[in-house]
């Protein structure tokens, strides 16, 4: 059975920007697991994705993020995109006009950003509060999430991808369950063709073998979360692996610092 089993197309529900004073223009929506959008584009306008309930995987050219109440995934202007939802959750999407964000370089280029308490309860302001940026207090509101948005620390690197639908749809049941075991000759069932063509295909789309994309994907997962403040045992167990000092040390490897460094080094909004 596949995982899509909803389909939504943003070009038959977009968004109309009416005048030049709404530099910001808030996307709610609720959506079921396994939600897919279309491929597409906004040609004009950037878009800061993130979720205030469960988890969205943004995918692009340049790899995949996996966004979270806490992790925002920053989406420039004219970067071809779609997303998944491996799980029901609340679509929270901000559009920003680029005139908003002046000369910061940074959201010229696709990248995730941490969402502290205090831009958190901003983003949700621009959208609860339905802001009329014509009125100079509302107004106020958005320059002051701009600026926090400005400072904000970006976090993470992205996943590579498949690019091929059923083999994207399978690594995403692999993002939403990091610690199943899982092993290609199970893929290859699904997928209809032998572990040999499912392991050069793997390989021709995302350049490393799916051991390999596994162990990154799963260590991917493990920053996410120590990132969040979870506890290194925690997320040892949650990704995969049975033995916290193996998980410590492929972290490192990875990484090139411990968990404990990096849930150390949690930055926050004075």
């Amino acid at each position: 059975m596949p995982i899509r089993r909803h389909y939504w197309n943003p070009r038959a529900d977009d968004p109309r920007f009416v005048d030049e004073i709404r530099y910001l223009y808030a996307f709610n929506k609720r959506q079921d697991a396994g939600t897919w959008s279309d491929y597409h584009v906004h040609s004009d306008w950037g878009e800061l994705t993130w979720v205030s309930a469960g988890s969205i995987v943004m995918s692009t050219s340049f790899g995949n993020f996996l966004g979270q109440a806490w992790r925002a995934v920053w989406v420039p202007p004219g970067l071809q995109h779609e997303w998944y939802m491996p799980e029901a959750c609340a679509n929270r999407s901000l559009f920003i006009h680029p005139s908003a964000l002046g000369e910061a370089s940074r959201f010229t280029r696709y990248h995730a950003i941490e969402l502290t308490p205090l831009l958190r309860e901003l983003l949700l302001a621009v959208d609860d509060l339905k802001l009329d940026l014509r009125r100079e207090e509302d107004e106020r509101i958005g320059r002051v999430l701009i600026d926090r948005l400005k400072c904000s620390k970006e976090v993470g690197a992205p996943l590579l991808m498949p690019h091929e639908r059923r083999l994207v749809e399978l690594c995403a049941q692999a993002l939403a369950a990091p610690d199943r075991p899982i092993r290609l000759e199970d893929w290859s069932r699904e997928l209809g063709m032998s572990p040999k063509t499912l392991s050069r295909l793997f390989i021709r789309q995302t350049g490393q073998t799916f051991g390999r994309w596994l162990r990154g994907m799963r260590l991917q997962q493990a920053m996410s979360r120590i990132e969040e403040g979870r506890s290194v045992t925690a997320v040892a167990l949650d990704c995969g692996y049975n033995s916290v000092s193996a998980f410590i040390s492929a972290f490192k490897k990875q990484f090139g610092r411990t968990p404990g460094a990096v849930g150390k080094g949690r930055g926050a909004d004075s």
